[in-house]
């Protein structure tokens, strides 16, 4: 792996300055002789410099708001550039008693991940979601996903528990929802090293609840009121190259859909992250139930006519008695 340089570093902290304090009309480029990590992370530097102009071009409000977020975070991204810097000037003063390239390698990596995760944070709060909707059976959207992650989970020698999805049905922008999933199921295999994770369903007439349990280090009594709060990271032991908006992203987007999370958790004792999703109705499963209905109050007609009989006859004279007297008041006030 090539060396990051001095001069990239240097740019590369310049262009992150520029963006913190909202300089955003010229565009960040790499200079010719550049290596291929360091024209990487000046590339997706300015992707979101770019998302900056268009959230600005949208609305003033929307602008300052990524603006703000972007200075929040301005500090995730020069620990790790501080930490290469170093290890540079170590391995240029020929001091070679660490593994100096292979830093070099995992923060430029830690780096790259954090502009990423900024700019899919910094679309989804600008921007509507681009993802439609559509009414899916649980059964067709959450095996696939989370059956991924057995083998990642059991290669840590931690038992994986899967429940039966329902036969359910939810009205999902489907990307955003596996994204929801990977986040928590990620989180649950980073903080756990040993017991399990296990994933289950609850269902009632309303809503669908999703968890996913683990046997890990748990949270504090303290963090739980913000562990969905944007940048939040208390527990320094869960900051480990994120910024703190994954388990923000998951609550914006369960309540774009119309539902609610909830953390439960004690520390030393393990998680239960839940996502709770509305049940949807198609067209035809309404006209369904109505035709159901219709049948069963025929039945009931059929089998209890005698006890309707007196009921019906009732209305019946109520309204003709009505109508007549309606009719009457009409042709004395000359309306007829």
């Amino acid at each position: 792996m090539a060396k990051l340089t001095q001069q990239e570093l240097e740019l590369i902290s310049a262009y992150i300055d520029d963006l913190s304090n909202g300089e955003i009309n010229k565009p960040f480029t790499s200079k010719e002789g550049f290596c291929l990590s360091a024209k990487k992370i000046i590339d997706e530097l300015d992707n979101l410099r770019k998302e900056m102009i268009l959230s600005r071009s949208h609305s003033i409000e929307g602008y300052s708001r990524v603006q703000q977020e972007i200075a929040n975070v301005t500090h995730d991204l020069k620990t790790p550039l501080a930490v290469i810097t170093g290890a540079v000037e170590c391995l240029e003063d020929g001091i070679d008693d660490k593994n100096y390239v292979e830093v070099i390698k995992n923060k430029t990596a830690e780096m790259n991940n954090i502009v990423l995760r900024i700019i899919s944070s910094s679309r989804s709060f600008v921007e509507k979601s681009k993802n439609e909707k559509k009414v899916m059976d649980c059964r067709d959207l959450f095996p696939a996903v989370l059956e991924k992650y057995r083998y990642l989970i059991e290669g840590k020698k931690i038992k994986y528990i899967v429940k039966k999805a329902p036969k359910v049905l939810v009205s999902v922008a489907e990307n955003e929802i596996i994204s929801v999933i990977d986040n928590l199921l990620t989180n649950a295999t980073n903080y756990t090293q040993s017991g399990k994770i296990k994933v289950g369903f609850i269902k009632n007439r309303k809503w669908l609840t999703l968890f996913v349990k683990d046997t890990g280090k748990g949270i504090s009594k303290e963090d739980i009121p913000h562990v969905f709060d944007r940048f939040y990271s208390g527990d320094k032991a869960r900051q480990e190259g994120g910024t703190g908006i994954g388990l923000n992203y998951v609550k914006c987007v369960i309540e774009e859909h119309g539902g609610f999370v909830q953390v439960n958790s004690k520390e030393g004792n393990g998680s239960t992250f839940s996502i709770m999703l509305p049940r949807a109705e198609t067209k035809n499963h309404r006209v369904f139930n109505e035709d159901k209905r219709k049948c069963l109050e025929a039945s009931l007609r059929l089998f209890l006519f005698p006890f309707f009989l007196p009921y019906d006859l009732g209305r019946a004279i109520y309204y003709g008695v009505r109508d007549a007297k309606n009719k009457i008041n009409y042709v004395i006030d000359g309306k007829e």
